[in-house]
């Protein structure tokens, strides 16, 4: 019988994992996607990776760029902002810090990443956010 109950316990455990990880990656593409770029979240809990693919571009849709430092410094703020923001919306915590992820955007992504972070905390409303940076907040 307790061989039984750790078979059904490490099928929970992997369905919990798998919808989680299919949450934060839908959530992921939706906030990429509000920028019209395209990304996608690729697990591997066998192998404990994850790949984050991001195309900034609409004309190279069918080219993916998996190497986040090739995009440029305000891309990569950005696809890092809707990162933390999919992470947050299948993590169950009462405050959230966000430290300095404005440094190096520029003008046009700073503000879609607000408004994206705004929106997303407007939906939530399940905890506190705090938002520090070195720049103004308007």
């Amino acid at each position: 019988m307790l061989g039984e109950a750790v078979k059904a316990r490490q099928a929970a455990t992997h369905a919990f994992t798998e919808a989680k990880s299919l949450r934060c990656t839908m959530d992921f593409q939706q906030y990429v996607n509000s920028r019209q770029y395209n990304g996608n979240l690729i697990f591997d809990h066998q192998e404990q990776k994850l790949d984050i693919i991001v195309n900034p571009s609409k004309t190279n849709q069918g080219k993916e760029i998996k190497d986040l430092k090739s995009l440029s410094g305000g891309e990569r703020s950005f696809s890092t902002v809707a990162f933390l923001l999919s992470l947050w919306s299948i993590v169950e915590s009462p405050i959230l810090f966000l430290d300095e992820f404005d440094v190096f955007m520029d003008q046009i992504n700073r503000t879609y990443a607000m408004d994206l972070i705004v929106s997303a905390a407007k939906e939530s409303l399940n905890g506190q956010y705090v938002f520090l940076t070195p720049q103004e907040m308007g």
